[in-house]
């Protein structure tokens, strides 16, 4: 059972699924190619305006696509966070500023003046929401360095409080002079990474054009086009999906913290903890094996998280899934001690 992938626990909704099958009919055409009718819904949807819009094949693409668009010397990024944006970084040689306190993010952009910042809202693998004033307080310290900032809300919608977090609002008035962009990708909330569709949103439609032309022709297949457009009528199922996130979290959370896990607090559909005998380094509970790999002896996938930038052996991830998994979970988990 895989635990270490965090996606929707209800799984493919029946009109995606649907509407993928559907698609297979037109598959011996070529997909439009700038996504027309996908950005007319997503524009229709977020009160934006076409040009502001850019899909890709999934949010891992979009993010390649905007550094190679920018060519930054110089990034700074949350730690610890999302390996994504260091892979994209590196193939066009960017220099990169770690930052392990959102609070001390101003002072770090004033100071280095980087070409770009990456947030994550809410983080990965935290999975907390990052407050609308410190994101604020973010966007206006690259404005005043001239920095674009892109804020990855790939998980918002499954934290059931999009409508207050989310930057989205701040996209529909278009600003040529403050690069912001919003990614987000549908491959989480409707348990669709097989398919990989994703869009980012732009203040500037200069850069959303720069960054469309760093990206291949024909790159949403049909399919995904087609998943996404079902996606987006799927409104209920979301809001349905992150209330059994929430439950289920707190479920998760609370056994753990009772079985001396330390667990940090999360708005997502996941969790990181922490085994304190592994990072204690007062030797494993379980001997000189670590927690992944007696759990992998179970048949059991969890995410290790010690090649995230800021964590070490000991910390780990787990996905928030229906209440039968998570038992599973937690059942082979506390056997082990």
């Amino acid at each position: 059972m895989d635990y270490s992938v965090n996606i929707n626990p209800y799984g493919i909704p029946k009109s995606v699924m649907e509407a993928m099958q559907e698609a297979l009919n037109n598959v011996q055409r070529y997909p439009d190619i700038r996504c027309e009718e996908l950005i007319n819904m997503l524009t229709e949807k977020f009160s934006c305006e076409n040009g502001q819009i850019v899909c890709g094949n999934g949010a891992s693409e979009l993010i390649m696509a905007v550094c190679h668009a920018i060519r930054p010397k110089r990034a700074v990024l949350y730690a610890p966070g999302f390996s994504g944006y260091r892979y994209a970084l590196k193939t066009v040689d960017c220099g990169i500023i770690n930052c392990y306190d959102y609070r001390r993010m101003e002072e770090t952009i004033a100071d280095e003046k980087p070409d770009i910042v990456f947030i994550t809202n809410p983080n990965n693998p935290t999975g907390q929401l990052i407050s609308p004033d410190t994101v604020k307080k973010i966007k206006k310290a690259c404005a005043a360095a001239g920095s674009t900032l892109l804020i990855d809300e790939c998980f918002i919608e499954l934290t059931g409080r999009p409508d207050e977090y989310s930057s989205v609002q701040d996209i529909k008035q278009q600003d040529e002079e403050n690069n912001v962009i919003i990614l987000r990708a549908f491959t989480k909330s409707f348990a669709i990474p097989g398919v990989r569709i994703g869009y980012a949103l732009f203040s500037s439609k200069a850069l959303a054009e720069k960054v469309r032309s760093n990206i291949p022709e024909w790159n949403v297949s049909v399919i995904a086009q087609s998943a996404a457009k079902a996606c987006l009528n799927e409104t209920e199922f979301v809001k349905r999906s992150a209330k059994l996130i929430a439950r289920e979290r707190k479920f998760l959370s609370d056994v753990l913290i009772k079985n001396k896990y330390n667990v940090f607090s999360s708005d997502a559909n996941f969790i990181l903890f922490e085994d304190v005998s592994e990072t204690a380094g007062k030797g494993f509970t379980g001997g000189d094996r670590r927690l992944y790999d007696r759990m992998i002896d179970k048949g059991i996938l969890i995410r290790d998280c010690s090649d995230y930038e800021g964590l070490i052996p000991g910390y780990y991830r787990i996905a928030v899934k229906t209440h039968e998994e998570n038992i599973t979970l937690l059942n082979q988990l506390l056997s082990l001690e």
